[in-house]
């Protein structure tokens, strides 16, 4: 898939803003992802975007080593793990027509 100049625009975007959020504006991101999912389908979004968000938190985590919480953050991965896991078994499940409601009502929900 050959992306637009508007999707390549909507990622540098993104990238940008992740990193913003990383370091301050968390709700950032949940306004920036929509914007990305309409420049193109949303499953390639998601499928964009999620490497971004692992790899900012693990720059975030590696800057901020000395005040990390370990013990949180050691409580957090097994989670987070599962639901990368089930979300790529979503994914891989259904059709970007089915999974486009599903991702708005998720954005909908982590904005309350």
């Amino acid at each position: 898939m050959e992306l637009s100049n508007a999707a390549v625009v909507a990622m540098v975007f993104t990238a940008f803003s992740i990193g913003i959020a990383k370091s301050g504006l968390p709700g950032l991101v949940t306004v920036i992802t929509p914007f990305v999912a309409m420049t193109m389908p949303s499953r390639i979004a998601t499928g964009i975007m999620l490497p971004l968000l692992i790899v900012a938190d693990i720059v975030s985590v590696i800057y901020w080593r000395r005040k990390a919480l370990w013990k949180y953050l050691s409580w957090l991965i097994p989670g987070a793990v599962v639901g990368l896991a089930l979300g790529f078994l979503l994914l891989k499940a259904i059709d970007d027509a089915t999974f486009t409601p599903i991702m708005g009502a998720l954005i909908i929900a982590s904005a309350f």
